[in-house]
């Protein structure tokens, strides 16, 4: 099964201005992060953040099935 990131509209506006999404785009998250964890971008900027929004597994009509991990920006922290 495949794994990938999106990004929410915020995050990828962020990724965009930090010149980053292409290595989202390249990584392959690990399909154990849960909504609320958090996700570093070391960057010459220093460290950028995003957080696990959702995650989702899409099954295709061929039945390729794909989970898909959402990235949001900023982080928020829940109470």
């Amino acid at each position: 099964m495949q794994t990938r990131i999106e990004l929410t509209a915020t995050a990828r506006q962020h990724a965009e201005t930090c010149g980053i999404l292409t290595i989202l785009h390249n990584t392959v998250p690990q399909a154990d992060l849960l909504p609320g964890d958090i996700v570093e971008i070391a960057s010459a900027e220093g460290i950028i953040a995003f957080v696990v929004h959702t995650r989702r597994l899409q099954i295709r009509v061929d039945e390729e099935q794909v989970f898909v991990i959402e990235l949001d920006y900023p982080v928020r922290v829940r109470p």
